[in-house]
């Protein structure tokens, strides 16, 4: 059985393999107008050692989604924290031997290596801040 042949060119004889390249001035402008990365919607981890810049005290953060356990020990005595970090903030209540004694809220600064805010404890209000 015959098929009839068909010309695979479109009509009027042009196909893609004979259009003209975009000229290089086209191609580098399209490529600056690209829109940048989106750094916002990429995960923060704030997992691992971290440092209490006026104690110098080690404080570990634990990370699973957004919910974050803290274990820190100062004059050995242990301090946990568990709090929920969205988005750069984070809200923590502090614990001694299980019993609740302040509140930590906290700002991740952009590059991640910095945490700083206040931490509310009997009516008091001290300014705190970690490193790593």
């Amino acid at each position: 059985m015959d098929l009839p042949s068909a010309d695979p060119s479109p009509a009027g004889g042009r196909s893609l393999a004979n259009l003209p390249l975009p000229s290089e001035g086209l191609a580098r402008n399209a490529m600056n107008s690209a829109p940048p990365p989106a750094t916002e919607n990429i995960p923060v981890n704030i997992s691992g050692r971290w440092k209490d810049a006026d104690e110098n005290t080690a404080v570990v953060f634990r990370q699973d989604g957004n919910r974050v356990h803290m274990v820190a020990t100062q004059q050995g005595v242990a301090v946990e924290g568990t709090g929920i970090l969205t988005e750069r903030q984070l809200s923590m209540i502090l614990t001694m031997a299980g019993v609740s004694f302040a509140e930590l809220n906290l700002t991740l600064s952009p590059n991640g290596r910095t945490m700083q805010g206040i931490m509310r404890a009997q009516g008091e209000t001290e300014q705190v801040t970690f490193t790593r």
